[in-house]
């Protein structure tokens, strides 16, 4: 869990071995030592609190609705431009690649995010996978957890940090935001972009292998139903007003869990963002944009909103993504897949 505070650590002491005193090496090794083992007891000792599959039950999203802003409905995306990214992975799209992987990340589910960097998200730094993953984490309540990510973003590079508050009801704000960032700064290098969430398993490989020989014009697919209803029932986590949105049904959309735009059709709902009113769910409100641009998602088999059964390579070739995994599971899962050859993936 701690690896990264100690590679930190660690850069930290061989720089002063050759510019510092005996006197303040001595002050800066007891310095380390002592923050380190404040935050392993502080994180040790509330990790039920990261558990990845607690933590989905954030007690802000019974306010989502009330959350509507009637003065400013719309996502303006203009407005975020230049002041939402506190931080972000400046070489993630130095050079091509087919997939983007977003893993939208509760702030304090670390166990999550070092889980899936040591099992399927191996695969993002592995050339041949032809992909790269990174996270999208929100700004905390908890100004300690804060500085942490701070720290873990600069030790792996791969935590896209932005403005908004870490809560359940801002879910639109940082996809959409992740997206924008993915248009700012990765024009041209990267061919799709996937939305997933920090309790899922990916399989990275056998995605990208399917994606070569999918269109890229106006490509968006995953676990994809509709027209559905609003859900209306007050006591619901995804209720909507009909102020919030006023049809009766909401168009074809993909579950949030797991999807994939091509990069023109991400840039396509980007750009339509700003005319589109803001609503909380953000499956829902992806579909709305591209529904604006005459973009159709479509049901792909392999996409799971649930936890499918990953016992062997079979399984990993039929799943590309299953659902509601904790940390521990993600391990153990990986145990059994890791040895996998790649095959080809059929329609």
């Amino acid at each position: 869990m701690f690896t990264h505070i100690s590679i930190l650590n660690t850069n930290i002491w061989n720089y002063s071995l050759f510019n510092m005193s005996l006197k303040h090496k001595l002050m800066l090794f007891f310095g380390i030592t002592s923050t380190t083992l404040f935050i392993r007891v502080y994180f040790e000792f509330h990790e039920i609190s990261f558990n990845p599959v607690v933590s989905k039950n954030i007690q802000y999203h019974s306010k989502a609705s009330v959350g509507y802003n009637d003065d400013k409905p719309l996502y303006n995306i203009q407005r975020f431009r230049n002041s939402t990214f506190n931080k972000f992975p400046k070489d993630l799209c130095k050079e091509n690649v087919t997939l983007l992987v977003f893993i939208v990340s509760a702030s304090q589910n670390i166990l999550a995010r070092e889980a899936i960097r040591n099992t399927w998200g191996t695969a993002c730094l592995n050339l041949q996978t032809d992909a790269q993953c990174v996270f999208v984490v929100g700004r905390s309540r908890n100004e300690t957890l804060n500085r942490y990510i701070w720290v873990e973003s600069d030790v792996n590079r791969d935590i896209l940090i932005v403005s908004s508050d870490d809560v359940y009801s801002n879910l639109t704000y940082k996809t959409m935001l992740a997206l924008q960032w993915s248009i700012m700064n990765c024009n041209g290098k990267i061919k799709f972009l996937m939305k997933t969430d920090d309790d899922m398993f990916v399989s990275v490989t056998s995605l990208t292998k399917y994606l070569n020989n999918a269109p890229k014009q106006k490509l968006f697919i995953g676990k994809c139903w509709g027209p559905a209803k609003p859900n209306r029932n007050k006591s619901s986590k995804w209720y909507v007003t009909w102020k919030q949105y006023n049809h009766t049904h909401y168009p074809v959309f993909c579950s949030g869990t797991g999807y994939i735009l091509s990069y023109e059709a991400a840039l396509s709902v980007v750009q339509i963002s700003s005319k589109v009113p803001f609503l909380y769910l953000e499956d829902v409100y992806v579909a709305i944009c591209a529904q604006r641009q005459g973009i159709t998602p479509k049901n792909v088999a392999g996409f799971y909103n649930s936890k499918e059964v990953l016992n062997s390579c079979k399984d990993v070739h039929r799943v590309f993504t299953s659902h509601g995994l904790s940390a521990s599971e993600m391990y153990d899962v990986w145990k059994k897949l890791k040895n996998c050859s790649s095959t080809d993936i059929g329609e």
